[in-house]
């Protein structure tokens, strides 16, 4: 590892200090795990989101795993 990255933040710096929106990010996606199965539109919306949210992060089976699930409550809400 280069010196540039230990340059620009003080030691025992965390990933919820440097990049914005992250705490609340993990808190809502806590809220999101514990209504697993739900099938209303705010839910799909946020489910969207945080699969969008981990994409910026670059985490790309968490984010698939986030936009599946709105994709499935989708599905149930779209059946007659």
């Amino acid at each position: 590892m280069d010196g540039s990255a230990s340059a620009k933040y003080p030691p025992y710096t965390r990933n919820l200090d440097v990049i914005p929106g992250l705490a609340y990010f993990a808190l809502a996606t806590d809220i999101l795990s514990n209504h697993l199965g739900g099938n209303s539109l705010p839910f799909v919306y946020a489910c969207l989101l945080a699969g969008l949210y981990h994409g910026q992060l670059r985490r790309v089976l968490q984010s698939h795993a986030f936009i599946k699930e709105a994709s499935y409550a989708l599905t149930i809400l779209l059946q007659p």
